[in-house]
């Protein structure tokens, strides 16, 4: 069961900003992404965003796909054996028996 609540440590990268790199579960649906900061003295924040993750369309697919390549070159080699059989045995002629 996926956790409702991941919690990540925010880093500081010198320039006053905080940041926080990490991956969507492999779920498509609607996530929530909330800042809840309550620290005795200082401000609140309190910041909440909405994102959707959604499966590519298929126009948005990359055109060839790298690791597809050995996909592409067995279908290839297939098509170029599959006509030289052929031809093979459309002008093969057999010898004459005596």
């Amino acid at each position: 069961m996926l956790d409702p609540y991941v919690r990540r440590t925010m880093q500081h990268d010198g320039n006053g900003n905080f940041f926080v790199q990490m991956k969507l579960p492999d779920v498509y649906g609607v996530f929530k992404f909330v800042v809840d900061y309550h620290h005795p003295g200082f401000s609140w924040i309190k910041y909440t965003e909405r994102v959707p993750a959604r499966p590519f369309q298929h126009n948005e697919y990359e055109r060839f796909i790298y690791s597809a390549y050995p996909y592409y070159v067995s279908a290839f080699s297939n098509m170029l054996c599959f006509f030289t059989i052929g031809i093979v045995f459309l002008y093969n002629t057999e010898g004459k028996s005596k």
